[in-house]
């Protein structure tokens, strides 16, 4: 799974751009629509709505349209979604580098 949507990777032409990750131990080029990691369908399906609506609000702010209080609120959340998942990202890419054990997906587990 891509954590950029594919919607906002061909909006911003990202599709066929690479760029340079910087970690503590090592130097990674990537491309920059598959950045991302594996996750299950079920946590990939229930944040469906959430990237529909991100798409709507972010098309609106180019627009320079006004946003209902809703659709900020949900364009805020997916903003969370979408930088804790390059976090995550970035610690898996890094593995080693930070201190931490990153093996055990205590964030996700049941």
């Amino acid at each position: 799974m891509s954590i950029l949507p594919t919607w906002l990777a061909e909006h911003a032409d990202l599709a066929k751009r690479q760029t340079t990750i910087l970690t503590p131990m090592k130097s990674v080029t990537v491309d920059m629509s598959k950045i991302g990691m594996k996750v299950c369908a079920a946590c990939n399906d229930e944040h469906a709505n959430l990237e529909a609506d991100a798409k709507i609000a972010f098309l609106k702010l180019e627009s320079c349209e006004a946003l209902s209080p809703q659709e900020v609120i949900n364009f805020l959340d997916w903003l969370d979604k979408f930088r804790v998942g390059i976090w995550l990202w970035y610690l898996q890419l890094s593995k080693g580098s930070h201190n931490m054990d990153t093996s055990k997906n205590l964030l996700f587990s049941a």
